[in-house]
C-alpha cells in the first residue's frame, strides 16, 4: 500500500490546460465527451461547481450555506474577517477600493487577497478612532469581495454603535456597478461574533461543513492570466484533516488504515486542491486519480471519499463531481 499527500502539478500542465481553455471557451465536452453512464446507487453528484460551489457535511451529505464575513470584537476593536485565513476555510477574498462612489464601476480583474493569519484585508482598517471622544467612525472605504459563491459584491461599513455595524452591500454587474444595494445590521458581543452571507445580504448562523467541491483561481505567470481549476477544499480551520490512500478498493476499506499521513488546508496551500483531477492533454478530459481520501470531519469522525467522475452522468457536461462516501467509525 502506498500513502501520499499531494500531487504536484507541473506548470506545463497548467499551460496546456490554459491554452485549451482559451481555445475551447472553457468547454470540456468538446472535442471529446466522456462516456455517459448511469452512476451507482451510492454515487452522489454535485451541482455544477463551475457555477456554484458545493460545501458538504459528510454525516448528512447535504449542502451547507456559508457565511462570507465575520463581525467580531477583539481587544475592544470591532473587526471584520473574511471566510479565509484563520477565520474560515472557504477562500473568500477582497480588495480595498478606497473612498470612492459606491455606484461607480470597479475593476473585477483587480488582485484580491484572502485573509492571512497575521494580516486581514479588512480587519480594523475600516474605521478611525478618536482618542479624545473615544468614538469610532467609518472611513467609508469600499471593499470589493469575491464570495463563497464566486460572485463579486461591494461592501461599505456605514456606521458602528453599541456593538452594531450598519453596512451597505450589493452584488455587482460585469463592470463592477452595484445592482441591488441593501442595508444590513450585524450585532456582535465580546464572545459572540455576527456573520453575513453576501448572496442574501442577511445575517446567517455559521454551519459546519467538512469538504467542498469548488473551483479555485490559479495565476499562470507565463500566460499573464488566471484560470479556474476544479478543486477540493477541506474545513481545516474547524479541524478537518485528510489523508490519501492508493491501491485499495473502495468497498474493501472498512476502517481507518494505520500509518496515514494527515494534511490540512493552510490558507491558499490546499492539501488536495486541484490534484483531485488529472487533465489529459490529448483527450481534454479531466479524470480523478484512483485514490481514496480518508477524511477526519469537524465532529472527529472518519469517512472514506472517492471521486469517480467530473461529468454529468446523463448529459456528459463537465462541472459535476461524482463521488462515493461512507463512514469508517
Amino acid at each position: 500500500m502506498k500513502l501520499f499527500l499531494k500531487r504536484v502539478v507541473p506548470v506545463t500542465l497548467f499551460m496546456i490546460f490554459t491554452i485549451f481553455v482559451l481555445l475551447s471557451a472553457c468547454s470540456k465536452e468538446n472535442p471529446a465527451e466522456p462516456k455517459k453512464e448511469t452512476p451507482d446507487d451510492d454515487t452522489h453528484v454535485t451541482q455544477n461547481v463551475k457555477l456554484a460551489p458545493s460545501f458538504l457535511a459528510l454525516d448528512k451529505l447535504a449542502p451547507v450555506s456559508l457565511w462570507d464575513i465575520r463581525f467580531y470584537i477583539e481587544n475592544r476593536s470591532p473587526d471584520l474577517a473574511l471566510n479565509s485565513g484563520s477565520a474560515g476555510s472557504a477562500g473568500v477574498s477582497a480588495v480595498n477600493l478606497g473612498v470612492v462612489d459606491f455606484n461607480a464601476e470597479a475593476d473585477l480583474s483587480a488582485t484580491l487577497s484572502t485573509d492571512k493569519p497575521d494580516t486581514l484585508v479588512i480587519g480594523d482598517k475600516w474605521y478611525n478612532y478618536d482618542f479624545t471622544t473615544h468614538t469610532i467612525s467609518s472611513k467609508n472605504e469600499i471593499f470589493l469581495i469575491k464570495s463563497v459563491d464566486y460572485k463579486f459584491y461591494k461592501l461599505r461599513v456605514d456606521s458602528y454603535t453599541n456593538n452594531t455595524w450598519q453596512v451597505s452591500v450589493s452584488p455587482v454587474d460585469d463592470k463592477g456597478k452595484p445592482t441591488d444595494i441593501k442595508t444590513v445590521e450585524i450585532t456582535a458581543t465580546d464572545s459572540t461574533p455576527g456573520y453575513i452571507a453576501l448572496s442574501s445580504a442577511s445575517t446567517i448562523e455559521p454551519a459546519n461543513w467538512d469538504i467542498a467541491f469548488v473551483t479555485i483561481s490559479l495565476y499562470i505567470p507565463e500566460m499573464n492570466a488566471s484560470i479556474n481549476n476544479p478543486a477540493l477544499r477541506i474545513n481545516s480551520v474547524e479541524g478537518v484533516e485528510i489523508a490519501t490512500l492508493e491501491g485499495k478498493i473502495f468497498d474493501d476499506v472498512t476502517g481507518v488504515p494505520s500509518g496515514l499521513t494527515w494534511a490540512k488546508d493552510e490558507g491558499d496551500n490546499l492539501a488536495v486542491g486541484d490534484a483531485v483531477l488529472n487533465y489529459n492533454g490529448t483527450t481534454h478530459i479531466l479524470t480523478p486519480p484512483d485514490v481514496i481520501y480518508i477524511v477526519k470531519t469537524v465532529s472527529g469522525k472518519h469517512y472514506k471519499l472517492k471521486v469517480t467522475s467530473y461529468y454529468d452522468p446523463v448529459t456528459g457536461e463537465s462541472g459535476y463531481f461524482n463521488y462515493r462516501s461512507g463512514s469508517l467509525d
